[in-house]
């Protein structure tokens, strides 16, 4: 109860303080008000474009912050469930695993109102995250099941979502790791790898060998780093 308390109050002084800085913040970067404005100008949909421009950006809760309110006060959807799950990922990073959660959440209902699959599929996969941090395994196997069905059942699978179904994949490998189902977790971390080769993005199945055994990923090839995993996890089940 008293480390929830102390939670509680850390919260609550970091959003103070974030209200109070918010003017200060708006006064003096013109810089980020005037790219705000451009983007709230052209209401771009598409999620890697948000993330270009916001690259330097995205772990700054004040910009972000600034960025939601400004979206909603300009009914502009897809930049304020952007700006949302970048805080989402921000208070889970923290482990304030509710703020986090509600903040995905209504990310995800922006994504849904604006009909944005990209944004949808993103914000659950995150969901699926967060809960799993929490050991909520059954609620992370939903969300992340729900992310992939979602992102699978289109018409036209974009780089985008291929990027969010090898994420989706990854995902539920860890938690099948978790839950000592090796022979499915290596099923879903090989699809990943598979995604990740297709559209030469590596770095989320791979982190698996580098945990497990200790070698970089990087100076080996994607097929022997898998089969140390392989090896690795196998042993687990013994």
């Amino acid at each position: 109860m008293m480390k929830q308390e102390i939670n509680l109050i850390l919260l609550l002084i970091f959003s103070l303080s974030i209200q109070l800085s918010l003017f200060a913040q708006n006064k003096y970067d013109v810089e980020y008000n005037f790219q705000v404005d451009k983007v709230l100008e052209k209401r771009i949909s598409s999620f890697s474009e948000l993330e270009n421009v916001f690259k330097y950006d995205t772990a700054d809760t004040l910009k972000m912050m600034y960025l939601a309110n400004k979206s909603k006060e300009f009914n502009y959807l897809e930049g304020q469930s952007f700006a949302l799950y970048n805080l989402g990922n921000f208070f889970r990073d923290k482990s304030f695993y509710n703020r986090a959660i509600a903040y995905h959440q209504n990310a995800y209902n922006l994504a849904l109102s604006a009909e944005n699959i990209n944004l949808q599929v993103i914000n659950l996969n995150m969901l699926g995250v967060v809960y799993r941090r929490i050991d909520d395994i059954k609620k992370a196997l939903d969300y992340h099941q729900n992310a992939l069905s979602l992102a699978e059942s289109q018409e036209e699978i974009t780089k985008s979502l291929k990027k969010s179904i090898a994420v989706s994949y990854n995902s539920i490998g860890n938690i099948y790791l978790v839950v000592k189902e090796p022979d499915l977790a290596i099923k879903n971390f090989n699809r990943s790898l598979s995604i990740e080769n297709e559209i030469g993005k590596h770095g989320l199945s791979l982190q698996m060998p580098f945990r497990f055994t200790g070698e970089n990923p990087a100076t080996r090839s994607s097929r022997k780093a898998i089969e140390l995993l392989f090896r690795q996890l196998r042993k687990m089940v013994i």
